[in-house]
């Protein structure tokens, strides 16, 4: 490999020799052999095509247009999809000098180290910041958990508090595979962070990405060893399946007498953690009357079968947020104002194209933007009549629609198909040679039903 000129490194051969040296740390962790593991978490840390591609996004932010990723052709545009920095969470602040921006550098060379170890004690059902996976991962293994008995008819949502306090912090510093040092700076790092959050009155919040960041993947790690918590505690015959997302513990049940007995041994389980559970932040749910979770809404019809739809509470705020964005651009040129909608249009689609009944939600909303831009022009446009507006901004296309566009610009309308969900199981590990060519597939899946 010729590292000598930036223009000329080969990203994909780094990539693959990072990869290699992650699979050697699964291959080590499931033979149980940990001197082995943090020996090989020591070689990727100093290896050479780790550092390449862990500085490879700050030099991309800093000169974005003399640097490239990969050399976008047909042959290497789908090892892109692969691309670990696509999914890994950099700190967005590149203007830090010297001990702090190093030890930045460092905390993205230890979230390589640690993902081998996060696939590997990730069981079938646990999507926390998991890699190439997303919400259509998530949404596919919540219906299979939920129709996995018919008698599901409650669902108990947990969400965990007290990470990185002292008892965590302790259990941490005991069970993770890391260098202690550097964790125990990260904790300073941590509390410095919140002294000076309190003493300007404000609150800092970490912005929830679908990206991994050294703080989700360490919170993550206690969370960890449910299964083995399972097998010590329960018999064959009262088997929780349990689902982790967004650091949520969803479990569902077959009456709210056992509700009681699941939250008791979840409770033992995140207090051995150093965790706890506030009153204020479980959810019991019942399926039949359904629920809204994620911008969707779930009921519980007959035969088992579960039904999901958009939520008209979201509904509501996309027809908001569209209002707002036309109430506070009206000096926006139009052509520029189109451009915008139709991101906003394309990407609410893409994300809820897999609900059911999208007919009846695309018309309703086709009608609000028609009106919504009617009432927009007509406000640019006081001293200009109805049908000079119409003419103006108006056209008829071959499908013999009427569409609102200038200079070239059209408005998208809503018209998403349903997609079926295309599924990466939590259980395949995304660090193991043996899944590799399963990933590639199911991702350039994903990718041609996005383009």
């Amino acid at each position: 490999m010729n590292y000598k000129n930036q223009k000329t490194i080969n990203w994909l051969n780094a990539q693959n020799r990072l990869f290699k040296i992650q699979h050697r740390i699964v291959s080590q962790l499931e033979k149980k052999n940990f001197r082995n593991v943090r020996n090989l978490q020591r070689l990727l840390l100093k290896s050479l095509s780790a550092k390449l591609i862990t500085s490879q996004n700050i030099l991309k932010l800093e000169y974005s247009k003399d640097f490239t990723l990969y050399q976008v052709s047909n042959k290497q545009r789908f090892p892109q999809l692969l691309n670990l920095t696509n999914y890994i969470q950099f700190d967005s602040n590149i203007e830090l000098k010297g001990d702090k921006k190093y030890f930045n550098f460092l905390k993205i060379l230890w979230i390589f180290a640690l993902i081998p170890i996060h696939e590997t004690y990730s069981n079938s059902f646990y999507y926390n910041f998991r890699l190439y996976r997303d919400h259509t991962d998530f949404l596919k293994g919540f219906l299979i958990n939920l129709k996995s008995s018919s008698n599901n008819n409650w669902l108990l949502i947990i969400k965990p508090n007290g990470f990185l306090n002292r008892k965590n912090k302790r259990w941490l510093i005991q069970n993770l595979l890391i260098e202690k040092k550097f964790l125990f700076n990260f904790f300073r790092q941590i509390k410095f962070a919140n002294n000076f959050a309190k003493e300007y009155k404000y609150k800092q919040e970490f912005i929830e990405t679908k990206k991994i960041s050294f703080q989700k993947i360490i919170k993550n790690f206690s969370l960890h060893g449910f299964t083995l918590f399972q097998k010590n505690n329960f018999s064959k015959s009262n088997h929780i399946s349990i689902i982790f997302y967004n650091n949520l513990i969803l479990v569902p049940s077959s009456s709210s007498n056992h509700i009681i007995l699941l939250y008791r041994y979840i409770f033992k389980f995140l207090k051995n953690r150093g965790l706890s559970i506030k009153k204020n932040r479980i959810w019991v749910l019942n399926l039949q009357k359904g629920f809204n979770f994620l911008g969707f809404f779930f009921k519980k019809q007959k035969k088992n079968n579960i039904n999901i739809t958009i939520s008209r509470q979201n509904i509501q705020s996309h027809k908001i947020e569209l209002k707002k964005f036309l109430k506070s651009n009206r000096a926006l040129s139009i052509d520029k104002v189109i451009y915008q909608l139709n991101r906003k249009i394309y990407n609410w689609q893409l994300y809820y194209s897999y609900a059911s009944n999208l007919k009846k939600t695309w018309s309703e909303m086709n009608y609000y933007l028609f009106w919504r831009i009617w009432q927009w022009s007509k406000k640019k446009h006081k001293n200009k009549g109805s049908k000079w507006i119409y003419k103006r901004y108006w056209s008829q296309k071959k499908d013999s629609k009427w569409v609102f566009h200038f200079n070239n610009q059209y408005l998208r309308s809503y018209n998403f198909k349903k997609q079926k969900i295309i599924h990466l199981q939590a259980s395949i590990n995304a660090c193991k040679l043996k899944n590799v060519k399963n990933i590639q597939q199911i991702c350039l899946q994903k990718y041609n039903n996005f383009v």
